[in-house]
């Protein structure tokens, strides 16, 4: 004895929205190509790569002995600097007016009746300060 067959009609869903999908598998589609393209992961590995190598190098210059001693040097050398400045304009033997230049710095001074105007110029930035005499 044989048993009756019993099936529906089957219907052709496309799965790429482009051709009819749902729209909803879009963003799925798109990881997975992505996801399976190898030039993208290699490039993105190199990226990677690459700026990892040049953070270890900016930390190594930035932290080396040599940088922080010629840092201290160059703090100290304006530290004097900057000491024969204030010597110059408000010391014992205190000047009228006077100009120096400190690497690449123009830093000028005078006089004007009980107080003292200082100008820094940098070459693209002025600035004045007016100071009393007896500060």
């Amino acid at each position: 004895m044989m048993a009756p067959a019993a099936a529906s009609p089957l219907t052709y869903q496309p799965t790429n929205p482009s051709f009819g999908g749902s729209p909803l598998n879009g963003s799925w589609l798109l990881q997975q190509g992505t996801s399976q393209n190898i030039y993208i992961r290699e490039k993105a590995a190199s990226a990677a790569l690459q700026q990892r190598i040049e953070q270890a190098q900016q930390t190594a210059t930035a932290t080396s002995p040599a940088n922080n001693f010629a840092a201290i040097i160059n703090a100290r050398l304006l530290a004097a600097v900057a000491d024969r400045i204030t010597n110059a304009i408000f010391g014992e033997n205190a000047q009228q007016s006077g100009v120096f230049v400190v690497q690449g710095t123009t830093i000028s001074f005078q006089r004007i009746e009980a107080n003292v105007q200082i100008t820094v110029n940098d070459g693209s930035t002025t600035s004045t300060v007016t100071v009393p005499v007896g500060f």
